[in-house]
């Protein structure tokens, strides 16, 4: 199955910063909001995969505002 989250960031990101997150197995969108910020959009495998891209963000200096799972699906 693939988890989807949304994962609102301080900033907005280019292409270059959403290529880093990303994997082969990861689909990914970005957002911006009109407060200077983003929403990322990503399909996820597992637990394990949101962990490894927060991770990331983290070692990125991204500032998160909040994770929010949206959707579960079981294909």
């Amino acid at each position: 199955g693939m988890e989807i989250y949304q994962i609102q960031l301080k900033g907005i990101l280019d292409q270059v910063w959403v290529g880093s997150l990303s994997d082969a197995d990861k689909s990914i969108t970005v957002e911006p909001l009109e407060n200077h910020s983003c929403i990322i959009t990503a399909g996820l495998k597992d637990q394990a995969a949101l962990r490894g891209m927060v991770t990331r963000m983290w070692d990125m200096n991204m500032e998160i505002i909040s994770i929010n799972k949206i959707e579960n699906k079981t294909k």
